[in-house]
């Protein structure tokens, strides 16, 4: 009984050393993993790129909108309207922007974003920019549009002071000799210059007799002898007061230039202080008081407006 004890107390030891020679195994192996793992890291660690590396460095120097207009490709740069939303990595304008500032479109996803954002960036830039030169190519032709003050541009005002004041510039001229031709005038018919009053009576005789009004310039600005285009139709054999063609059946007065209008009008649009049919003595005096007025003394050269 005792030598059945003795041999499986044995066993019992002999089946302890193994599980503790096994164990150390597996902690032997388990330590080279460990140390295996830690190279792999350390590795790793070395092959990430430093936040403070040429890499960044160079996509931070391209952020700056002011550095990268040179390098912004000409076909974003072209476009209408910047839609964000729609830019994908697969945009060519936007391969061609990471190739310009980032020298390669294998980029990480964190220099996907900052390249994205600057590109972003760039368009909404470009787009400000097309804008203003709108704006300025409007102001150069005489038409404007709305704009906002900006507490950047303090000087010369807002913008509605600054469109006045270059409306003012331009009729100084104007103002300054309607002061000056009105000096001793001071019933408002006599402020109508000779040529509108003649103008102005001859539609309205023309109304009255049922005729055309002729408001033609010709005779006044008559090509004489000295014209060469009169020379050249003398050679054809052409006579003053003859008509065109060769039988002279053609016009014999000159066609008048189209009238010029001051602002923008609508389809019938017809002024105040022309004479119409039904228009008796006291209509015209109104109506030629109403014209006068546009031509009174200005000497504090305000804009003027159409009241009627």
């Amino acid at each position: 009984m005792r030598g059945m004890l003795d041999r499986n107390r044995d066993n019992l030891k002999r089946r302890i050393e193994c599980r503790n020679e096994l164990s150390e195994e597996e902690r032997q192996e388990r330590e080279a993993e460990a140390e295996l793992e830690e190279q792999r890291r350390l590795e790793r660690k070395k092959q990430r790129k430093s936040r403070w590396g040429e890499k960044v460095l160079a996509s931070t120097s391209a952020g700056a909108p002011s550095d990268t207009l040179s390098n912004v490709p000409t076909s974003f740069a072209n476009q209408n309207k910047p839609m964000l939303s729609a830019i994908t990595r697969n945009d060519p304008a936007l391969l061609q922007y990471a190739r310009l500032n980032y020298g390669s479109t294998n980029l990480s996803e964190e220099d996907w974003k900052k390249c994205e954002e600057h590109y972003k960036v760039n368009l909404l830039y470009q787009d400000m920019m097309r804008k203003r030169q709108e704006i300025d190519r409007l102001a150069r032709s005489g038409k404007f549009k709305y704009e906002y003050d900006s507490d950047e541009d303090v000087d010369g005002g807002t913008w509605e002071h600054k469109l006045r004041c270059a409306e003012m510039e331009a009729t100084k001229l104007w103002a300054t000799a309607l002061t000056k031709q009105s000096e001793g005038k001071h019933h408002i018919g006599d402020f109508l210059p000779p040529e509108e009053l003649k103008k102005f009576m001859e539609q309205y005789e023309a109304k009255k007799s049922n005729r055309q009004p002729d408001l033609s310039d010709y005779k006044e600005y008559k090509l004489k002898e000295d014209n060469i285009g009169f020379q050249m139709l003398q050679k054809l054999g052409w006579k003053e007061g003859q008509g065109l063609g060769t039988d002279g059946g053609g016009i014999v007065d000159p066609v008048n230039k189209a009238p010029q209008r001051d602002g923008n009008q609508g389809l019938g649009v017809a002024s105040a202080a022309t004479p119409e049919d039904c228009d008796n003595e006291y209509d015209a005096y109104r109506k030629r008081m109403m014209l006068a007025y546009r031509f009174r003394p200005n000497p504090l050269n305000n804009p003027r407006r159409a009241y009627y």
